[in-house]
């Protein structure tokens, strides 16, 4: 393939994913009308009801909760760094390679 070739394909791809927008968009405003999810030729369009979501975070702030109050209702993860916990423990990493392959992602 030629440069000229894959420029082509390229092009082609970005109106490909103009028109696929299009659809999307036609799709969603149908469906929307429906109110009903639908699944056609492979296809799947997923309906959400309304509803309401409520952020509490910024409704305590607004009443001023106080730091002691967050404490009480709060919870911690620890999420280990595992880099820095093999490098102290002096761990062999080259046994517990993974090799990537080359990859493209291809993006408009």
């Amino acid at each position: 393939m030629n440069d000229i070739e894959l420029t082509e394909l390229f092009v082609e791809y970005s109106k490909t994913q103009m028109k696929l927008a299009i659809l999307e968009s036609a799709i969603q405003t149908e469906v929307l009308k429906r109110a009903d999810s639908q699944k056609i030729a492979g296809v799947k369009a997923t309906y959400y009801q309304p509803g309401i979501e409520y952020d509490y975070e910024a409704a305590a702030k607004a009443q001023r909760v106080t730091d002691t109050v967050i404490a009480e209702h709060a919870t911690v993860k620890l999420t280990p760094r595992w880099k820095e916990i093999a490098e102290v423990v002096q761990a062999d990493v080259s046994k517990f390679a993974v090799e990537k392959p080359a990859r493209v992602v291809v993006k408009v």
